[in-house]
């Protein structure tokens, strides 16, 4: 029930086996695709807001010595009516730390009534909750598909390109791939 799902990140700098982590960026995406998986607009630190459909990042934190939180809100019909069909959400560590080496970072979602309605954060309304623990710096949780309304359970990881920054337009080749064979 209801018309938005929010996506949210949380992730704690601090020591890993008595190891400090450094300076933590998680960076979360939400990436749209059409019913033939045609790329059709991404949500991220690098585009905030979609001028095409209603959907809205909270904004880009780079350090998080006490704990930080992102999330995106995406109004469903919006995207439906824009041509969208599935929206891949995607982890990043922007700082290039694996998951496994951080003290704390999870992922999940929520159902919220209206996109960007200033509802505070509330954990009793989190639908669903993965803590990224593994060796990877990218990581899709899930995919969901809007026109059915269901979730595909993915935990897979993506291998960043040596080449590039980590960031959701340097990974597209290998999400689509991941996508359409799912």
């Amino acid at each position: 029930k209801g018309n938005t799902i929010r996506f949210f990140t949380w992730w704690k700098e601090g020591e890993v086996d008595g190891q400090p982590t450094g300076r933590v960026d998680i960076d979360l995406s939400a990436v749209l695709y059409g019913d033939d998986w045609n790329y059709k607009e991404h949500i991220s630190f690098t585009n905030l807001r979609s001028k095409k459909y209603n959907a809205c990042h909270s904004g880009d934190i780079v350090s998080a010595p006490d704990g930080a939180c992102e999330f995106i809100d995406l109004d469903i019909e919006s995207i439906l009516k824009y041509g969208g069909r599935y929206v891949v959400m995607s982890l990043l560590s922007y700082s290039q730390q694996s998951f496994a080496n951080l003290p704390e970072c999870f992922a999940g979602w929520m159902i919220r009534q209206h996109p960007n309605s200033g509802e505070v954060f509330e954990p009793s309304t989190v639908q669903d909750r993965i803590d990224l623990a593994s060796e990877t710096q990218i990581c899709i949780p899930i995919i969901l598909d809007l026109e059915t309304r269901q979730i595909l359970w993915t935990d897979l990881a993506l291998k960043r390109h040596p080449d590039f920054y980590n960031t959701i337009e340097a990974n597209q080749r290998g999400m689509v791939a991941i996508g359409q064979a799912l």
